[in-house]
């Protein structure tokens, strides 16, 4: 169900954000094994990989599976400027 998705999602970004890496990471590993490749799992796993300094991975998923599966289009309606999401990426890897 897309109510328990989103529960998983919402505990592992509550997990990761109090440092409890294990526990996140099992919150997104039950979300995979519910529903692979769902946008909201790639966007939570994202957001974790980039708060947790893991910027080239949460890149890489932005890339191959958020995007992909909006369509190849960022949020921005495929106008051609980056999302919030691309502008944070870039700022944590340049250090900001």
């Amino acid at each position: 169900s897309p109510h328990n998705i989103e529960r998983l999602c919402s505990i592992a970004e509550a997990h990761s954000e109090l440092g409890h890496k294990n526990e996140a990471n099992a919150a997104l590993d039950e979300a995979y094994a519910k529903d692979p490749g769902n946008p909201d799992i790639l966007e939570a796993d994202a957001k974790i990989s980039l708060t947790t300094g893991q910027v080239p991975r949460a890149n890489n998923i932005w890339r191959t599976g958020v995007a992909r599966w909006r369509g190849g289009k960022n949020h921005d309606g495929g106008r051609g400027g980056a999302c919030r999401h691309q502008i944070l990426i870039r700022g944590r890897a340049a250090g900001a």
